[in-house]
């Protein structure tokens, strides 16, 4: 499965990139920006997109809204995984098309959990 990490933060970057790794997956990409991450995408075409909220310029929530307009990657599923914790915030990112919610610092069985439903919907034919 070819994995999208989109965070501003390098340490975090490292940090995903182990845990994916450590969890059996080796397709990882990133993207520093949402910026970034709109230029890679179309180009790209993920499995699957892990994303920050908070980012300089855009938006993480912004990024979501744009890619789920577009018909050519609105089908991608896209994880959040952010600080943001209130519900308010939860139920605004889902309902901005988000299929999953993660709190950092990222919880590796919650990850392999939300990566597994992406892949069972995936080999389902539910999404892309």
């Amino acid at each position: 499965m070819k994995i999208l990490v989109v965070d501003d933060c390098l340490s975090l970057q490292a940090i995903m990139e182990d845990m994916l790794q450590y969890l059996d997956y080796t397709d990882i990409h990133f993207a520093d920006s949402a910026e970034e991450a709109l230029e890679k995408v179309p180009v790209l075409l993920p499995d699957c997109i892990l994303l920050d909220w908070h980012m300089p310029g855009m938006s993480g929530l912004d990024l979501l809204k744009q890619l789920k307009k577009d018909v050519s990657t609105k089908d991608i599923p896209i994880i959040m995984l952010t600080a943001e914790s209130s519900m308010e915030n939860v139920k605004k990112a889902v309902e901005d098309g988000a299929e999953g919610y993660i709190l950092k610092p990222i919880n590796e069985v919650l990850l392999r959990a939300r990566l597994k439903d992406v892949e069972k919907e995936h080999l389902l034919g539910l999404k892309k």
